[in-house]
């Protein structure tokens, strides 16, 4: 091997010089340490009386085979095989007259990818097509067509060409709503009737949801209805929940790292009584595809103990329950 060296016209070369020898630190001076988190219970708060009835199913088949389990809470839970696309049949009763909307709730349960409520490989789900009829107990096979309109979601899908709300009762099979990249999370959509249903006696109704290719089928739902005069709003979000921390002396100051579910809002954040920054530095969309992400808060300085208390969504990384925080000092 021939080793060269170009130097300006002057100055010796470099090869044999002789350099002073620092040796590099191979740990920091303060470690890096998961923080546990506590959850803070929530002020107990007057439950606002719902303008919803929720209903209970009295049948639930899917036509690919998927079993369809009803729930102590009126939801149903789907398992076993995953057809694609899918077809859930549900029927229930209910003595409500007057029914103006109806409300759709995907909810997550531990048993779905991801926490669900979709039953896809992220989490998510497609309904393609959402369609009603109803009937008079008194004559059951006599269905009448409902017309569904005015919908609204909490959450619609933008990315991958657009998965709006809407489009589950657009009568194209090839559109529908989905709500990527916030699954891990319960979503809402209500859809309202073109006029009041209802029979005097009781009311039988029929519901067909028509599910997505590659698994989107929606893995628990709940239905409900009401009679409240239109147009209806949906209730607002819920901005997380409370958590609390000490985070321990550090001389040189440093950052805390908060990870949490795919789609939550930024956390509101304050340190040592004072609200702080904490912006996004991980998102799916920035990097690949994952069911987390991440944000950064400043630490100053500090010889005592400083108290993070933070509003959070709960995570859905595996085996946790809650977001998660690590402080890493300079």
């Amino acid at each position: 091997m021939v080793l060269l060296e170009v130097v300006p016209e002057g100055v010796g070369p470099s090869l044999a010089r002789a350099f002073a020898e620092t040796p590099i630190p191979t740990r920091f001076a303060e470690p890096t340490r998961a923080i546990e988190l506590a959850e803070l219970a929530a002020q107990a708060k007057e439950p606002a009386r719902s303008i919803w009835t929720t209903l209970q199913p009295t049948s639930a088949t899917s036509a690919g085979g998927t079993t369809l389990t009803a729930q102590k809470d009126h939801s149903i839970l789907a398992s076993g095989k995953v057809t694609s696309p899918d077809t859930y049949t549900i029927a229930a009763r209910t003595e409500l007259t007057g029914i103006t909307a109806i409300q759709l709730e995907a909810l997550c349960d531990p048993s779905l990818p991801c926490g669900g409520p979709g039953r896809a490989v992220n989490g998510n789900f497609a309904l393609m097509e959402l369609s009603l009829a109803t009937a008079s107990t008194n004559a059951p096979g006599n269905p009448v067509p409902v017309t569904l309109r005015n919908p609204k979601a909490d959450f619609s899908q933008t990315g991958h060409g657009g998965w709006p709300v809407s489009a589950a009762i657009d009568g194209d099979p090839k559109t529908g709503w989905a709500i990527d990249p916030e699954e891990g999370a319960p979503h809402m959509a209500i859809f309202e009737t073109g006029k009041p249903v209802g029979f005097e006696g009781g009311t039988v109704l029929t519901f067909r949801l028509a599910q997505g290719d590659r698994e989107h089928s929606i893995g628990r739902l709940r239905l409900s209805v009401t009679a409240a005069k239109p147009p209806l709003s949906l209730p607002a979000a819920k901005e997380g929940a409370p958590f609390r921390c000490e985070l321990p002396p550090c001389s040189r100051g440093g950052i805390v790292v908060l990870t949490g579910r795919k789609g939550a809002r930024e956390p509101k954040a304050k340190l040592g009584g004072q609200f702080v920054a904490a912006p996004q530095v991980w998102h799916d969309r920035a990097m690949y595809p994952a069911t987390w992400q991440a944000w950064r808060i400043e630490l100053p300085p500090s010889q005592t103990a400083m108290p993070l208390e933070l509003t959070m969504t709960r995570g859905n990384l595996p085996g946790r329950t809650a977001p998660a925080a690590y402080l890493i000092p300079r």
